[in-house]
C-alpha cells in the first residue's frame, strides 16, 4: 500500500527526494491520508462484494454441469421437511400443519392430514418419517409443536387410510412422546428418521438453552 501511495504522490510532485529522511508538509499528510482512506474503501467494497449472497432468482440460473433445474412441485406453503414413501409419493410437511402429497408429478389438492400447530418462530410441523414396514402397516410419523398450552413438541404416529392411502385415517393419531415445555420459539429441531436398526431417531433441539446440548439426561 505504501508503495502505491508513494507512486501516487510522485505523480503529483509531492514525494521527497531523500530516500531515508523525509519532512512531510501538511498538504502531503492530507493527501497521504486521503489516499489511504480511498484505498481502504476500495478494499472493503471488494470484500463486501465477495460475501453478499446471490439474489435467489439469479442463483436459480446457475446450474452445475450435468444438472438440470426443474420445478417438482408448485404451491407449497412454507415447506419444512419431505420424505418419499416406499411407493414413490413425495410427502411434504408445511410449517402451518399440513402434510401435502406430490403424486405422479402433481401436488394433490387435499392434504394427507392437517394437525393443529403453534407455528410462531421456528415452531410448527417440522418432521416426517415412514415406518420401515409402511407397506404393511401404513404408519407415518410426524414431529410438530402443539397448539395448546403448555406449548411443547410432540411426535405422533398416523395411519394412512386403507381405502385411500392419500389421506390419514380419521382419529388415527397415536401420541408417542411429548417433549418438555418450550421456553422460546427457537431451536426446536424436528428431524425424525429411522435408522438401519429399525429405531426412530428424533432431533429435539436445545430449546435455546445451550447447556442442554451438553447433557444426555
Amino acid at each position: 500500500m505504501l508503495a502505491f501511495i508513494d507512486q501516487a504522490l510522485a505523480r503529483i510532485g509531492l514525494q521527497q527526494q531523500h530516500p531515508l529522511v523525509k519532512v512531510i508538509p501538511q498538504h502531503d499528510i492530507i493527501v497521504r491520508g486521503f489516499l489511504i482512506v480511498a484505498t481502504m474503501v476500495l478494499l472493503l467494497a471488494n470484500s463486501i462484494a465477495l460475501i453478499i449472497p446471490l439474489d435467489p432468482a439469479a442463483a436459480l440460473t446457475i446450474v452445475p454441469d450435468k444438472f438440470v433445474h426443474s420445478d417438482f412441485a408448485i404451491g407449497l406453503k412454507a415447506p419444512t421437511a419431505m420424505e418419499f414413501s416406499p411407493d414413490g409419493r413425495l410427502f411434504v410437511t408445511e410449517k402451518g400443519g399440513s402434510v401435502r402429497i406430490v403424486k405422479d408429478g402433481v401436488l394433490l389438492s387435499s392434504a394427507f392430514v392437517i394437525v393443529p400447530v403453534n407455528s410462531v418462530g421456528e415452531r410448527g410441523l417440522l418432521g416426517i418419517a415412514f415406518d420401515p414396514n409402511f407397506e404393511s402397516n401404513n404408519y407415518v410419523y410426524l414431529y410438530y409443536t402443539t397448539s395448546t398450552s403448555p406449548i411443547h413438541n410432540r411426535v405422533s404416529r398416523f395411519t394412512a387410510s386403507p381405502t385411500n392411502p392419500d389421506i390419514a385415517a380419521a382419529g388415527s393419531e397415536s401420541v408417542l412422546i411429548d417433549l418438555e415445555t418450550l421456553g422460546t420459539t427457537t431451536h426446536n429441531a424436528g428431524a425424525i428418521h429411522f435408522g438401519n436398526d429399525g429405531k426412530l431417531y428424533i432431533a429435539t433441539g436445545d430449546n435455546n438453552v445451550s447447556n442442554n446440548a451438553q447433557s444426555l439426561t
